[in-house]
């Protein structure tokens, strides 16, 4: 089971936090006007008060010049850095409708996932993850930064400890592209490596026309250390942890489980579809 350090930091009392060190570099470096650093940074004193505050975290570009401007210490950039760029993380790609489930899923000791669109989040490869990004209109920087928190939830399920899984997918998955065919077979690779992993089991349900099930994506988060979380993948996720909704859920992932494929069919039919990918390429 994942532990609590999984949990996702504060995204406000991190910029706070990273605000107050940059204020203490400027003054510890005798610039005691933010005027005065921001003419060192080409920027305008409203944006280096906003970086001093909880409103704004600093570009990269901003951000090591004003190190540099202030003569940080490597032990000051060492322990400034790593707070910036968790909290440039934070606030640039994972969206407060997001937060509910993301701290549930690092929590949980067991999840169960349907999907019918896309590969779940939690099993996507970095590629597959940014090619769905920058097909949602984001721009490259963005989108590279939100396939990379997204593939760290991986390590999750990964390692001795790891979450137990069982995904359950629309065998329509396997066949939708997301970015580029060699995209598609990384990513397929990658589902058939998991698939053999103890904690995870991964099963196809055949496209054979209408299915109950694709009457919505959910997921169910269960664990000791949370209550069952349920999140409902619609415009904008929902998450709840109402009994009666969690229960109701996962009554109908095991009707769902019940037409999907054994595990070893399951591998062989994403072997089909990846060696369909493969001849794309």
């Amino acid at each position: 089971m994942a532990s609590s350090s999984s949990r996702i930091p504060d995204e406000r009392a991190l910029v706070v936090e990273l605000g107050k060190h940059l204020r203490s570099l400027r003054e510890a470096a005798g610039l005691m006007t933010q005027a005065a650093l921001a003419a060192r940074l080409n920027v305008s004193h409203h944006y280096v008060s906003k970086c001093e505050t909880d409103k704004l975290v600093p570009s990269e570009k901003v951000f090591l010049a004003w190190l540099e401007a202030c003569g940080a210490s490597p032990e000051a950039r060492r322990y400034i850095t790593e707070i910036w760029a968790i909290a440039s993380t934070l606030r640039g790609v994972i969206p407060q409708f997001a937060r509910p489930w993301l701290e549930a899923e690092a929590e949980a000791a067991y999840l169960q996932l349907w999907s019918y669109i896309a590969v779940p989040g939690v099993l996507q490869t970095y590629n597959y993850a940014q090619a769905m990004f920058l097909l949602g209109d984001l721009d490259e920087e963005t989108a590279a930064a939100s396939a990379a928190a997204r593939v760290r939830r991986r390590r999750l399920i990964e390692g001795p400890d790891g979450t137990r899984v069982t995904a359950v997918l629309h065998e329509s998955v396997l066949h939708r592209r997301v970015g580029t065919p060699g995209v598609m077979v990384e990513q397929l690779d990658d589902l058939l490596e998991a698939s053999r992993r103890p904690n995870l089991i991964i099963q196809i349900v055949r496209d054979t026309g209408y299915f109950f099930g694709l009457e919505g994506e959910f997921m169910v988060a269960t664990g000791h250390a949370i209550p069952d979380t349920l999140n409902m993948i619609t415009m904008v996720d929902q998450t709840t942890t109402d009994p009666a909704m969690a229960e109701r859920a996962t009554g109908l992932f095991e009707r769902i489980r019940g037409h999907a494929l054994t595990i070893e069919d399951s591998r062989s039919v994403i072997q089909e579809a990846r060696q369909r990918w493969s001849q794309q390429q």
